[in-house]
Order: structure tokens, then sequence, then C-alpha cells
């Protein structure tokens, strides 16, 4: 942890923010993934690079953010102008990919607001939005409500959701072709945007009787 306090002896001001440790970490990714908020400003106020990657996975502290749930460092990052769409190298995940895979809402919540792309595709075809259809989190209606694309990339796991809340193949397939995100938001959100509450009341009470 030597990265995280270097900067408070005499001779902080001359050391290299961007130096590695053996296994290819920056000290600034090091701040991000242990949540040290207070190093990773000190980081970025003496020229921190925002756009540099570990020289193992090819992970940017933005990554760490995404994998570990650190919002606080998230958001100083992006605050700072960090890439949003850098991608690592082993499966060209963006940090967006990762945040949505291991369901960090908060983190999400950020990329989202600094409007990240969210339609890049990794190495097998695979969106942000199909990460969190696979367990029908809420950060899907999110993505959904910001406007991802529901036809780009592999649309499996939003098939199998959709047919999940009552839909058959076909129109489950008619809905992410034609990319009718709002609908799509609402039959997620638990309702029916072409019948009234009362009438489904109704349907529910003659299908259980």
């Amino acid at each position: 942890m030597i990265f995280f306090f270097f900067f408070f002896s005499k001779e902080a001001y001359k050391a290299d923010v961007n130096s590695r440790d053996k296994k290819g970490k920056m000290p600034l990714y090091l701040a991000a993934m242990f949540e040290r908020d207070g190093a990773a400003r000190a980081l970025l106020s003496h020229g921190a690079d925002t756009d540099l990657a570990d020289s193992g996975h090819g992970f940017t502290p933005l990554h760490a953010c995404a994998r570990w749930e650190r919002p606080v460092v998230a958001e100083l990052l992006l605050q700072h102008g960090w890439s949003t769409s850098l991608l690592e190298k082993e499966e060209q995940n963006s940090a967006l990919h990762i945040a949505a895979a291991y369901g960090r809402e908060k983190v999400v919540d950020y990329l989202l607001d600094a409007n990240c792309e969210m339609d890049f595709q990794d190495y097998k075809g695979r969106t942000a939005l199909f990460w969190v259809a696979k367990d029908d989190r809420a950060c899907t209606r999110k993505l959904l409500k910001k406007g991802a694309s529901t036809a780009k990339g592999d649309s499996s796991l939003l098939q199998k959701l959709l047919e999940q809340y009552g839909k058959t193949k076909d129109e489950a397939e008619t809905l992410i072709n034609s990319g009718r995100n709002a609908e799509i938001e609402v039959l997620l959100s638990g309702k029916d945007p072409w019948i009234s509450q009362p009438v489904q009341l109704f349907r529910y009470v003659l299908v259980s009787a």
C-alpha cells in the first residue's frame, strides 16, 4: 500500500505517479481498486495519466471501479474527463460491460450520466444490455430508458427475459428488432401498456379460477 501514502513525503512531488508495481498496476489503479478516493484525488492533481491501463488485462482504473464497485472513485475519474470508451484487451469489455455484468448499479448510473457508449460489443458480440438482462436487474430498465440498442449484438438473454414476462418467441424477437425500448421497459416493470390495472386484475382472477 505504499502507493497510497507516497505523496505525503517531501519526495512525493518528484515521484512518478504513473509508475507500475511488479504486476503492472499503477498507483491510480490501486487507489480505485481499494477505494482510496483521497489518494485518487492527489494522484490526479499531480498528473496521473487518465487513460493508462495496467499491463496485465488492460484494465483502466475505471474498469477497476466497475469490477469492485467503487462509485466514489468512479465519479471522481469521470469528473476528470476519464474516457468511458476504453476496452480491456482480453475480451474487449468497456467499464459499462463490467459494471453491468457484476450488477454495480451506482457505477452504471455514473457511466450513463457521463453519456458513455452503451452499444460496444465484446469479442463475442455482447453489449452491456446482454449482461443486465441475464438477471433482470434494475439496470436493464435504465439502459433501455437511456436508449441502448436492443438489436445490436447478442440479444438471446433479453429474448429469454421477455419470454419470462409472457411474450412468445416471435413477439420477443419483434420487440427486440424494432427497438421499441419504451414498450420493453414498461413490460419489464410489470405493467401492461395496453391494459388498465383493473382489467389486469380481472384477467388474473379469470386465469387463476
